[in-house]
């Protein structure tokens, strides 16, 4: 059995103390000046028109990380997340995986329900600024970086919910439906959108 050393031990204490701290401070910050910062995961894939059946496509995680405030009732923000999905093409041993990191801004409207719970629904739009592919054939591995220039501009629908702990601290969750086309100079029955969950921790 491994045992843990004073300095292992004062070191973990000094991390979740730094912690602590730090999520004091960013609530300090966020309550006098109005604003709300989140962080956490994007479970994010991509919905193709025509091939569809010619693939299975699954969730890859991603960071999910963004600042808002609000205009009267409404919720504005900036995220940066990432976005993309695992693809297995069917009858072959092909899998490719998407990475795009985007910048987004967002509009939501919030209808509170009771104190803990927040019902959201609104429009995300936004910019890829930078993608990859990693296409794996035949146990060989294969990565392409992909230029912001052949990404079109991303603007989706919105819908989820905020559940608040207290007054500072909740979690959210969104769910995000993409309605433009992703790629550049592909035409649209062989093009992709995107889709997505976020799960975020909440400081206001």
């Amino acid at each position: 059995m491994k045992t843990i050393n004073a300095f292992e031990l004062n070191t973990k204490k000094l991390i979740i103390s730094i912690l602590f701290l730090s999520l004091n401070l960013f609530s300090e910050l966020a309550a006098e000046n109005n604003i709300t910062f989140s962080g956490g995961i994007n479970l994010a894939r991509v919905r193709y028109k025509k091939i569809a059946n010619r693939v299975n496509i699954s969730f890859r995680s991603g960071f999910n990380i963004a600042i808002e405030t609000k205009a009267g009732p409404e919720i504005i923000g900036l995220n940066f997340l990432q976005r993309g999905g695992n693809i297995a093409i069917k009858e072959t041993d092909e899998k490719l995986t998407y990475t795009f990191n985007y910048i987004t801004g967002y509009a939501l409207h919030p209808v509170q329900l009771n104190k803990k719970l927040i019902l959201l629904g609104g429009i995300n739009f936004g910019q890829c600024i930078r993608g990859s592919n990693t296409l794996t054939s035949n146990n060989i591995t294969y990565k392409n970086k992909i230029e912001a220039k052949f990404f079109m501009f991303d603007i989706g629908l919105q819908l989820g919910a905020n559940i608040m702990f207290n007054n500072q601290f909740g979690i959210r969750a969104i769910y995000y439906f993409g309605i433009t086309d992703v790629a550049m100079n592909i035409s649209s029955d062989y093009n992709f959108k995107n889709q997505g969950l976020g799960i975020t921790f909440l400081i206001k």
